[in-house]
């Protein structure tokens, strides 16, 4: 399970309030240190699985938080909140191994599918990305069994932006952490 939300134009800790996180203070930590944190924030074995944490990376014009418990960023409301003002795009997967593609634009879901089924295409303008999709191997008209590596190319190819491995693993980052309720 994984949630990557790209928000262009918004600072590492006002992604993390967008998202609902808990920021009393805000540690600076890699994955392995969010991991440790998680822990001395519960309580207990039913609060570890309530909470996750959430780090955000500042990558030019764009801030990505970065969510391996957790797809809060993929809400669909929480999305159109972080695009308030701006534009947002989330890549995640869930525990079953279902992909979404979500892009907002000034608090509204412009396209929204998933790889494995991109003919189901959803939102305000949901062919807003076909010429694109086709570049990067997903065959928007038809069942094309696609893959997170294809929706991360999908959002270097339409926004320039893109995180690496250190940067998810180990780059130390702004970090918050959500409730689940």
């Amino acid at each position: 399970m994984f949630c990557l939300t790209f928000v262009r134009d918004v600072d590492p800790v006002a992604v993390l309030r967008g998202l609902g996180a808990d920021v009393p203070h805000v540690p600076v930590l890699s994955n392995a240190e969010a991991e440790a944190y998680r822990e001395e924030v519960a309580s207990d074995e039913w609060e570890l699985d309530r909470v996750s944490a959430v780090r955000v990376a500042e990558l030019g014009d764009w801030s990505v938080s970065i969510e391996l418990l957790s797809l809060h960023g993929g809400d669909v409301a929480t999305l159109e909140g972080l695009s308030r003002g701006t534009e947002a795009v989330s890549v995640s997967r869930d525990p079953n191994a279902l992909s979404r593609f979500s892009y907002a634009r000034d608090g509204e879901l412009v396209t929204d599918f998933d790889p494995l089924f991109p003919t189901d295409r959803f939102g305000s303008d949901p062919d807003r990305f076909l010429d694109e999709m086709a570049e990067v191997g997903l065959r928007p008209d038809e069942e094309s069994w696609g893959s997170e590596d294809e929706i991360l190319a999908l959002v270097h190819r339409v926004f320039g932006v893109g995180v690496d491995a250190h940067t998810v693993n180990d780059a130390k980052l702004p970090t918050g952490m959500l409730w689940r309720k």
